[in-house]
């Protein structure tokens, strides 16, 4: 119960990290889907060195970067 406040602090860093204001000024420099794959293809790197970590689980972190990436274009909104 008390990791449950610091993943969420984690996750909301992250995002604001990967798809806040530097993903915003990438788009603005060479497009949305192009600063989408950089996005996640720098989220995935983030992800390499947990231990433990797979290439599954490194292929979910860059998916999931896309996911999100997308859901940013459609809602507007990191949250």
């Amino acid at each position: 119960v008390l990791s449950v406040p610091l993943w969420l602090a984690q996750a909301a860093g992250e995002e604001g990290l990967h798809r806040g204001y530097p993903f915003i000024q990438l788009c603005g420099a060479i497009g949305f889907w192009p600063a989408a794959v950089v996005s996640s293809g720098w989220f995935l790197l983030g992800h390499v060195s947990n231990a433990g970590e797979t290439l599954l689980g490194l292929a979910a972190a860059g998916l999931i970067g896309l996911v999100l990436a997308y859901s940013l274009l459609r809602t507007g909104s990191l949250w």
